[in-house]
């Protein structure tokens, strides 16, 4: 094979297994929902199935069954529906995910894993290709480095694709055609009857990922529906939307004047107008505004300045076109798309009165790791930001609603830590889902202002029991203790069984097994990018923006540092370990939380040291491996494997802590380096 047209196909293959994976994510989060709460687990599957390809580098050429397996990745949805299993997220497994009760789990254990092996058999024909390019670019006198930087440009390639498509709003049936169309172009030496297989069930799939409703549109974070809300008044009377995210219904955009009186949607009117039966606000800040309630609420509550927050720019339309009242169209109002911490640390506004009602996003973060888009906004470091922008006598509601008890419990732990007062609890009337609005803020005594219509009903003061808050390092607000939750270690401990028997069954005769080295590099730098994801989040909020940004950094210093050890300019393996460790424990030192305070160019600056540093120093010890490696396909599958064991690791932070990533990082990578010495002898010195 020519070196020009392997390097092409390696460009193209790239390209496909990034733009691949994060159409998977979103794909199988929005149309098979319980994998919405597990979404990281669709990152390593995709891991697994491209390392397994390149360990099967040598054995029968399997690109012939790239359509057909794109093929039921998109009729995945549509076959459990036909077979009667239910694929919807129910509020016991939504919850209990995160908690510990075994049998809401365990009806939804068995499809996660069916997803799971589905879409780790697409990567395998890609991961294939992927190792055999490269080889044919080294064979072709390229070097091993040349090719790996041809893969990371085409990863870029795929990760700003795929950011181009979320911002037009594109549906996966343009995901699936774009995806399709590489694997024809890697099928183009094939025989005529492969050829016309793939184009037959690359067109089913196309077919299959076409919108289901009319009211269908996708955001970069959702599939949004909408249906009507309608009720009896003699004739039927339109009262609002629903609005699924998902297939979920997240919320409504309602009406709450005297159309829903006598419905059971009545107890919403009080539920949103409970801030301002307390409190007269001339500025409002609401954040997680969604589709507008809150907005015209504060409207009728006479504000003369109301800043909508909402991360979700198609929800947040539906405010401008949808909702009965158009409160978004109001002259008071201004529409903010964006993450609630990330505006909070972008702005130095104060206002009279913050609001957060039932601020949940049932997503992950990009997919990414295991934590929420709201993770970081019911934290204790969220709340003293929120204190920081109430104006003096200003005042702070948080309408929550949940089934666990203890939620309730650490968000008043969590408000009496940033406020220095336990917050004052109220309810309304027949309480949507017994909902509880907690109050910081103002004066010593706050009451109904407007008794006898709405009846809030002040709650006497509780006795809360000791737990955990949650915090920035450990902001999981839906897990009752420190522990990695027991539904995961199940998964997961399935999940490496069989990621280990496929390795052996994967890998040729001559080279049984994995590179040990080339597994840990892969695990440490797993979790370098999920840890660099979710503090970067932190520090500029968790918009899928953001992440594109930071994903597509995250390549660009892997190609630096490759390109610097191709030149000669890089330092050696030792040296390089050394500032890597270095740079883990100047990492896990420093706390994110001190930066928030600075300005934009000086978080950008710190962000860039502490994130990049790692990142460009561990490219340097794999670009050096990779170029000396024996075997190319072995090492490059031990490396991808490896990011599915570092991507279970991951779930250690559920009990130690985010910044604990970092020593767990540290300690893989001494391990990797240790795996190196054996290798070369113990006294083999570690350079280039």
């Amino acid at each position: 094979m020519k070196a020009r047209r392997a390097a092409v196909e390696l460009a193209l293959t790239s390209f496909a297994a990034l733009f691949l994976e994060l159409m998977a994510i979103r794909w199988l989060a929005s149309k098979v929902q319980v994998v919405a709460m597990f979404a990281n687990l669709v990152v390593l599957s995709s891991f697994l199935g491209l390392g397994l390809g390149c360990l099967a580098a040598r054995r029968r050429d399997t690109r012939a069954a790239l359509g057909p397996l794109l093929l039921a990745l998109a009729a995945l949805p549509r076959l459990g529906r036909a077979l009667g299993i239910d694929l919807r997220v129910v509020d016991e497994i939504a919850w209990a995910a995160l908690d510990s009760q075994p049998t809401a789990n365990l009806a939804a254990v068995p499809w996660i894993l069916a997803v799971f092996g589905i879409n780790a058999l697409v990567f395998v024909p890609l991961g294939q290709v992927l190792a055999r390019r490269f080889v044919a670019v080294r064979d072709a006198g390229a070097g091993a480095l040349v090719g790996y930087g041809i893969d990371i440009a085409g990863s870029f390639a795929g990760v700003v694709a795929f950011a181009a498509a979320s911002a037009l709003g594109a549906p996966p049936l343009v995901w699936f055609a774009v995806v399709g169309s590489v694997a024809l172009l890697l099928l183009a030496d094939a025989g005529r009857l492969a050829l016309a297989a793939n184009v037959a069930a690359i067109a089913i799939a196309v077919f299959l990922a076409r919108p289901e409703h009319a009211t269908e549109e996708w955001s970069p974070y959702y599939c949004i529906e909408t249906k009507p809300i309608v009720v009896a008044r003699g004739q039927p009377v339109r009262v609002g939307s629903m609005v699924f995210a998902d297939g979920h219904r997240l919320q409504d955009a309602l009406s709450l004047g005297p159309e829903i009186e006598g419905t059971p949607l009545e107890p919403w009117g009080p539920y949103y107008r409970l801030p301002y039966h307390l409190f007269a606000p001339r500025s409002v800040l609401i954040l997680g505004a969604g589709a507008g309630n809150e907005v015209a609420a504060a409207l009728d509550g006479g504000a003369e300045r109301i800043v909508a927050v909402d991360i979700d720019p198609v929800i947040a339309q539906l405010g401008r076109t949808l909702h009965p009242r158009l409160p978004y169209r109001d002259p008071r109002v201004e529409l903010v798309v964006d993450d609630a911490r990330g505006f909070l640390a972008r702005t130095s506004e104060q206002f009279d009165l913050v609001v957060i009602s039932a601020l949940d996003s049932a997503r992950q973060l990009a997919g990414m790791s295991n934590l929420r888009l709201e993770s970081f906004v019911y934290t204790v470091e969220s709340f003293r930001a929120i204190r920081e922008h109430l104006r003096p006598g200003g005042v702070f509601v948080l309408n929550m609603i949940s089934a666990r008890p203890w939620v309730g419990s650490r968000i008043a732990l969590s408000l009496e830590a940033a406020f220095g007062a336990p917050p004052r609890v109220f309810a309304t009337p027949h309480s949507p889902f017994n909902s509880l609005a907690f109050v910081n803020g103002g004066p010593s005594e706050l009451v109904d202002r407007s008794p006898g219509t709405d009846g809030i009903v002040p709650l006497p003061p509780r006795l809360y029991p000791p737990m955990p808050l949650a915090t920035d390092d450990w902001p999981h607000l839906y897990l009752l203790e420190r522990t990695v939750p027991w539904t995961y270690v199940a998964l997961l401990a399935v999940i490496v069984a069989c990621a280990a028997v496929s390795v052996r069954v994967a890998s040729p005769a001559s080279a049984r097994g994995v590179d040990a080295h080339f597994l840990l590099l892969g695990a440490g730098f797993m979790l370098l990018e999920t840890r660099s994801i979710t503090a970067l989040a932190l520090l500029f909020g968790g918009t899928w923006s953001t992440n594109v940004v930071v994903i597509g950094s995250i390549l660009l210093v892997i190609f630096l540092g490759n390109a610097l050890v191709a030149l000669g300019r890089a330092p050696g393996t030792r040296t390089a370990y050394v500032l890597l460790g270095a740079s883990l424990f100047l990492s896990w030192t420093l706390s994110v939380e001190p930066l928030l305070q600075l300005g934009l160019a000086a978080r950008i600056a710190w962000a860039a040291a502490l994130a990049g540093m790692p990142i460009l120093f561990a490219s340097f010890v794999f670009s050096r491996s990779f170029a000396r490696a024996a075997s190319l396909d072995r090492a490059l599958g031990s490396n991808l494997l490896g990011a599915l064991v570092g991507g279970a690791l991951e779930y250690g932070s559920t009990r130690f802590g985010l910044q604990a990533l970092y020593l767990i990082a540290l300690g893989i990578y001494a391990a990797s380096a240790l795996a190196l010495l054996r290798r070369r002898g113990p006294a083999a010195p570690i350079t280039c």
